[in-house]
Parts: structure tokens; sequence; C-alpha cells
């Protein structure tokens, strides 16, 4: 009765009426998807992003089944690009007084692989590998990895194009924005179905020139040559890995390169806010 009589006050417009009711039934039952719905859609039109946020979060505890998890996802991945960005457009805004203290040497951001081939249908795969790294380094106990909506949302405000690349003049500048200790980027390229990686861990702090790793395998071999470049990374980073951590590492979700290279397409069409064609792409992986 509550989540009923706050979503007619929702939709009449009246939102203070709308947040108490849907507070009580939300304290009375915490995951009730159209009660989570509306409640964040609420919070959302009163000018709570922050409050709304941590409602659809919950969509995770919702059912699959569900037509209202979709929906909580959905708001949750605008909410949240949203919320980064103005952060972002603080930061910017006062860059100047940026210092080197808000950087954490243990944070890691992951950066997509620059492509440098011409065939565009190999463009996408850098957004993939570089959601491999993130993955894996995400293992490791003792880092923070950057999650990748904090860093496409930078490149969008900086205006870095498609190829997100870092160079010595950058990496810095980019560190203090995302309080990152440790940038990990680099470049790729696809020829006769031969895969060359060449990436390097970026040391923000003491500000030293980074080790390039290369790698470079046929293109069937991609997820045996990211774990080999993963692996050059953290003994740079001079790390000594336990076994649960190497093992979780070497774990490959699927050893078909055609469903990778959808889930890729997938990322790149998420990435440009086309999601639709991101949902075609990500079915097909």
């Amino acid at each position: 009765t509550l989540r009923d009589l706050g979503i007619l006050y929702f939709q009449t417009r009246q939102y203070d009426f709308a947040r108490w009711n849907l507070y009580r039934s939300y304290m009375q039952v915490h995951d009730d998807p159209r009660t989570l719905f509306y409640y964040g859609m609420t919070l959302e039109y009163m000018g709570d992003s922050e409050g709304a946020l941590r409602a659809y979060i919950n969509y995770t505890d919702v059912s699959l089944f569900s037509p209202f998890r979709k929906l909580l996802e959905g708001r949750y991945r605008t909410l949240t690009h949203e919320i980064v960005k103005r952060q972002f457009q603080t930061l910017l805004a006062d860059e100047q007084k940026l210092g080197t203290e808000r950087i954490s040497p243990k944070a890691v951001a992951v950066f997509p692989l620059a492509y440098q081939g011409t065939d565009k249908k190999y463009e996408a795969l850098g957004l993939g590998l570089s959601e491999m790294i993130l993955t894996d380094l995400g293992q490791v106990r003792g880092l923070t990895v950057i999650e990748h909506i904090r860093i496409e949302t930078l490149l969008d405000e900086l205006k870095f194009g498609q190829s997100g690349n870092v160079d010595p003049a950058t990496a810095p500048r980019l560190g203090k924005l995302l309080s990152a200790g440790r940038i990990v980027s680099g470049t790729f390229n696809v020829s006769n179905y031969n895969l060359r990686v060449d990436a390097a861990a970026w040391d923000i702090v003491r500000r030293t020139a980074p080790a390039i790793k290369t790698e470079s395998d046929e293109l069937s071999n991609l997820f045996k040559l990211e774990k080999e470049l993963v692996f050059g990374i953290i003994k740079e980073l001079g790390i000594t890995l336990s076994q649960n951590e190497r093992d979780s590492i070497l774990y490959v979700p699927t050893r078909n390169v055609f469903a990778f290279m959808n889930y890729c397409l997938g990322l790149k069409n998420e990435a440009a806010r086309d999601y639709r064609a991101a949902r075609v792409y990500y079915n097909e992986a």
C-alpha cells in the first residue's frame, strides 16, 4: 500500500509525499524492485543524485527475471556517469591546486590500448584487452584499480578522442586527476592475424620512465598473450603473488576469439552511449 501510494504521488509530481511513502515501503522491504526504482526516481527528481544512486545500486539483489532489474541497472550506470562527470569538471576547474599528496601509490588506472593499425575491425580490441588487464590486476591483494567509467569520463572531459594515448607529458596529469599512483597504457596492432602489444606502467609518484613490455603472438592466442603481459606488469610493480592470486589471474572466461571480439564491440558502443548496438554485440558474445 505504501509503495503504490508513493508511485501515485510520483506520477502526479508530488515528490515530497512520494519520497515519504516510498521510503517507508523501502524500510519494510529492502529488495522490492518496484519500490527501489520509484524511490530512486523520486530522489533524482528532487535533485538527490547520491541518494538515488544508493537505491539503484541494489539492482544486483533483484531477480534476473524482474523487468525492473534492467531499469535499475540502466539508471545506476547513467547516474554514475553523470556524477563522475561532475566530479571531474570540479577537479579540472581547480586542477592547479591539486597536489601529489592525493595520489595513492597502490591505485592503478588501466587506459584503453591505442590501436596502431588500419583495419577498423580490430580497433575495439584495445578496450577488451584493457578491461581484461584491469580485471586481472584487480585480483592482486593490496592494489586498488580505478573503474573504467572514471577513465572513460576523464578522457571525454579532456577531449582525448578514441585513442586515450598516454605519454610522459600526460601521465602525471592523468594520475593526479585519478589519484592513481600507476597508469597502465600502451598500443597494439594486428597484422596477418598476429597480435602485438606494447604496454607500460607509469610510476606517477616517482615519475620514473617505464620499461615497455612487449608481447606478440597469433591472434588466436590473445588470452595467453594478455596473461603474460599482466604478469610482466606485476613483476615490474615489485609484487610477489600468492598461488591463489596467480590462479585467479590465469582464469580465462572464454577461449572463443569471436565471442571476445563481440564483447569488445559491446564495450565500444556502450562507451559511445549506443546501448542498443551494445546490447546486440553483448548478446552475440
